[in-house]
């Protein structure tokens, strides 16, 4: 798992590193290695250069909130070498945060709103990786449950399978 950081946020990268880890090692169907060559498939990718906004003001102009939105570029490399470029518009979200006459209590709520989105994002590129598992049949992903659902419906189909 390579994330590079091209914001200029420190240790971006290594909040989303730790969010991955811990979403992968939750799921249990995801299993980490220390070496790539060891891998089915190896992750990749980059923080780009994050987006901050004032979204709402006081009387006197001073930001009561800020609006942060990362943006991730991913791709998922199987052994075989193929790169899968995951959709860059499922790993862009905005997150809300409060803003604080004490700069470092804004800076906090700004590092929480970068691990929320750091875990959200890190959930979907989990979700990705799970479903490029799954056996592909007839172009669906979860062919075969749904048909032993309707051959179990279908009497005729049982009849058939006897045969």
């Amino acid at each position: 798992m390579a994330i590079r950081n091209d914001s200029l946020e420190p240790w971006i990268d290594r909040i989303l590193t730790d969010a991955l880890r811990r979403e992968m090692d939750a799921r249990g169907s995801l299993a980490l290695v220390n070496d790539p060559k060891d891998a089915d498939l190896v992750l990749q990718g980059r923080v780009r250069p994050l987006i901050v906004r004032s979204r709402s003001f006081s009387s006197y102009a001073a930001a009561l909130e800020y609006s942060v939105t990362m943006a991730l570029d991913v791709e998922i490399i199987r052994a075989s070498g193929i790169a899968m470029p995951l959709d860059a518009t499922m790993l862009t979200e905005t997150e809300v945060y409060l803003a604080s006459a004490d700069v470092e209590t804004t800076r906090t709520h700004k590092t929480e709103a970068l691990r929320r989105l750091s875990d959200l994002l890190a959930s979907r590129i989990a979700d990705s990786i799970e479903l490029m598992a799954l056996p592909v049949v007839d172009g669906t992903a979860d062919a075969g449950a749904a048909g032993t659902a309707d051959a179990a419906a279908d009497p005729k189909a049982d009849a058939e399978e006897g045969a």
